[in-house]
């Protein structure tokens, strides 16, 4: 939807400071605002061509989805701190200590660089705003 770059400057009139990005995921000290749709796990699990939805998948989420793991489907770090708000339906917060929190519409969940997965384990399309602060990497982030 939006991103900013570090030290942001008010854009001149009728400029998109979007289209020159290639990533989501801001640099440090920059932000991305963003809103997924996230369709139920059944759907997302059996794709009826895996290759096409992973390249959709790609270019819907350019610089995120090389952050997702191969071995942990769904499973991502990046070096941001998100602030996600639950707009519509029920998200399932899987964590990296393997604990996995139910999260409703009007939730706010805060991540910190950590290790995580959403799950969509109703029938229905979820719906999640997220503002991304970009921020140097960490070995160790705070949970």
């Amino acid at each position: 939807m939006w991103a900013t770059p570090p030290q942001p400057t008010l854009p001149a009139r009728g400029s998109d400071p979007t289209l020159a990005l290639a990533s989501l995921i801001p640099s440090q000290g920059g932000t991305s605002i963003a809103l997924f749709d996230f369709p139920p796990d059944s759907i997302m699990q059996n794709p009826t061509d895996s290759v096409q939805a992973y390249a959709e998948l790609g270019a819907a989420l350019p610089g995120l989805i090389e952050c997702f793991e191969p071995d942990s489907p769904g499973m991502h770090t990046t070096a941001t701190i998100d602030y996600g708000v639950i707009l519509e339906g029920e998200m399932w917060l899987e964590l990296d200590n393997g604990q996995s929190r139910l999260v409703k519409a009007g939730d706010i969940v805060i991540q910190n660089g950590t290790r995580h997965a959403w799950r969509n384990k109703s029938s229905a399309i979820a719906r999640a705003l997220f503002v991304m602060v970009g921020t140097a990497p960490s070995d160790n982030p705070v949970v």
